[in-house]
């Protein structure tokens, strides 16, 4: 009965793994997942959109005596098929650093405590999309009746650009009450106005621990925002700093080469007044005119998603 329901072997391709019914169930069952989490809706092709293609990836699950025990099938997106701002905005994985994992797995053995392990089925399934995203129909299982339709994903698919930033992040200001809270583009305001706390009440450092601990969750994986460790008087200073601890372990980095060159007259250093510090531009909160002309000063230009697009059918 065993043998009858699991196949051994891995298909390379979809048309492998069409002719084995075992990976045909596997697919089906992948499929049934899609619907019963109504992960995507069968729509008209939209005009000017990227519609990326899928692939579906067969794998043995495997029993510690090498046995298999289930056929696993995923369908996942051709991300790199995306272009960052004109697909998507930015990438996001809001994982645990694996020394908080070792940190915790230290204490747990250290108070005797259980660790219960879990995995949860097809959970990436579960992150809703803010973005437009369109894929074609998977090879195999094409809608006969329109076959010219492509699916617009309500939620996140594997490969894709888009994570699940949106939907954590979504959680927290809900768990906060700040599902209103106005969000700040760029350029930012110089002088934002903040709103008094007339009622003066105390902060409750339970939910004041909550939030730090959320915020830091959320910035796992994003190390340009997250607090300084150590206080520096100047931009550049904090930015040596940095750079000199993500390289601590590589005893072959040059740190001082700029320094050496400048003592060896290789280089030299001119005052550089503030109005023309053209870097500014990534480190400070400046007014729009102001970013805008140091955008141009570095052969750039500002253009919002609508100009975006049309460059793209233009270079399409």
């Amino acid at each position: 009965m065993f043998a009858l329901t699991v196949s051994t072997a891995e298909p390379k391709n979809i048309k492998e793994a069409m002719a084995d019914f075992a990976w045909i169930e596997a697919i089906q069952e992948e499929l049934h997942q899609f619907d019963r989490l109504q992960v995507w809706e069968l729509v008209d092709k939209p005009f000017g959109k990227t519609v990326i293609r899928q692939k579906c990836l067969e794998k043995n699950k495997k029993d510690e005596d090498q046995t298999v025990i289930r056929n696993k099938a995923r369908l996942v997106a051709k991300g790199y098929a995306q272009e960052e701002g004109i697909d998507f905005e930015e990438t996001f994985a809001p994982v645990a650093r694996l020394e908080a994992v070792r940190i915790f797995i230290a204490y747990v053995a250290h108070k005797s405590f259980p660790i219960y392990q879990m995995d949860v089925k097809t959970a990436f399934l579960n992150c809703p999309l803010k973005e437009e995203v369109y894929v074609a129909q998977p090879d195999g299982f094409v809608d006969p009746d329109h076959p010219e339709k492509v699916y617009r994903l309500r939620k996140a698919l594997y490969g894709l650009k888009q994570a699940s930033r949106a939907k954590y992040a979504l959680e927290i200001l809900h768990k906060h009450g700040m599902e209103r809270g106005q969000s700040i583009g760029t350029p930012m305001a110089t002088k934002p106005k903040l709103d008094a706390d007339l009622s003066g009440n105390p902060i409750d450092q339970i939910d004041y621990h909550s939030k730090i601990g959320s915020l830091m969750y959320l910035t796992s994986s994003r190390p340009d925002i997250v607090q300084s460790d150590c206080t520096a008087i100047s931009s550049a200073e904090a930015e040596y700093v940095v750079l000199f601890a993500s390289c601590a372990q590589h005893i072959h980095t040059r740190y001082h080469f700029i320094k050496e060159q400048v003592e060896n007259g290789m280089i030299e250093l001119y005052f550089i007044r503030t109005e023309y510090q053209l870097a500014d531009m990534f480190t400070k909160a400046l007014p729009k005119d102001r970013f805008k002309y140091l955008v141009r000063r570095i052969g750039m230009r500002c253009l919002n998603p609508a100009e975006l697009e049309v460059l793209a059918k233009e270079s399409a």
